[in-house]
């Protein structure tokens, strides 16, 4: 019987050791810094007596608009404040809220560094919201902190998290936070720019189709080298000097459907070249058969009198 008493008392007090506390109420803030200066704020009541009213989204923008208005006599620096919504989730007796709002130039921007603090000096700051409570600061991941002032309860870098117990320490010992920007690397630089980086690739992939098109182009209306070369044709010359020089090196006459072949001249192009040399006098042209005979006039003339 004495043990079995004894058992019922243990059960007991471990079921009140482990219950939730609901006759006091519990604070938590949760500051979500910007890389632009702002953060948004997430501050968690809980407790029995809270009292939940249309009104209160009314008069939560009220408190932090004077609270703002403080702060910027304090910093000397131009801020504002809106509240975004308030939650709550009510299970019995037991209530939970959530009041979010956002602070514009909350931190400090210079250069590559976030700066925290000068407004944890505003007289009763958390006492204008909703007083003491724990206090979680989340920074951006493409910073790193290079000053926490006071030490925070726990600091996890790799999740951008810190944790202060309660708001005093933040306010009694002239917080000061400072963040430096990561080098970038390619894989930030890809994240952080994707539409940058889409339209490089876009430009390069079609400037290398743009060039591929046009060498296929130029190949197919330039003749090469080694195909001028073997017709015995000089390279570099005008195509009315070629054909000048072609008739030269065949003793100054020649059917005109030859010059078509060896020059790779278009018929049309062939006729029209003649025609402008025929009219200068450089040559003539006898009808033969179905073809022409072409004949250099002057086999001396200098090619810069074409």
């Amino acid at each position: 019987m004495k043990w079995r008493m004894v058992g019922i008392l243990v059960v007991a007090l471990l079921f009140v050791a482990f219950s939730p506390v609901h006759g006091q109420n519990s604070v938590e803030y949760e500051i979500e810094a910007g890389a632009d200066g702002s953060a948004s704020w997430l501050i968690k009541q809980s407790g029995t007596d809270i009292i939940v009213s249309p009104d209160n989204l009314t008069q939560f923008q009220n408190n932090v608009t004077a609270l703002v208005r403080i702060a910027v006599n304090v910093t000397k620096r131009q801020m504002s404040a809106q509240a975004i919504s308030i939650t709550s989730t009510i299970s019995g007796s037991y209530v939970v809220v959530q009041y979010k709002f956002l602070w514009q130039n909350f931190s400090i921007i210079e250069g590559s560094e976030i700066k925290i603090g000068d407004v944890f000096q505003v007289t009763d700051l958390f006492l204008r919201l909703q007083g003491d409570g724990k206090v979680t600061l989340n920074y951006p991941d493409s910073y790193e902190p290079e000053t926490v002032s006071p030490t925070p309860f726990s600091q996890d870098d790799s999740h951008q998290t810190m944790v202060w117990a309660g708001t005093k320490n933040l306010v009694e010992e002239s917080a000061r936070i400072i963040l430096h920007e990561k080098p970038m690397n390619l894989l930030d630089f890809v994240s952080r720019n994707p539409v940058l980086v889409l339209a490089v690739v876009a430009a390069v992939a079609g400037s290398s189709v743009g060039l591929y098109v046009f060498r296929r182009h130029s190949k197919k209306q330039i003749p090469s080298a080694s195909r001028l070369a073997g017709s015995g044709l000089p390279i570099g010359e005008s195509d009315e000097e070629k054909i000048v020089k072609l008739l030269k090196s065949s003793r100054g006459s020649m059917y005109q459907s030859a010059i078509v072949e060896q020059c790779r001249f278009s018929k049309a192009k062939t006729s029209q070249l003649l025609t402008a040399l025929e009219s200068r006098g450089v040559i003539r042209r006898e009808k033969k058969g179905r073809d022409k005979i072409v004949v250099l006039v002057e086999r001396n003339k200098d090619a810069h009198t074409l």
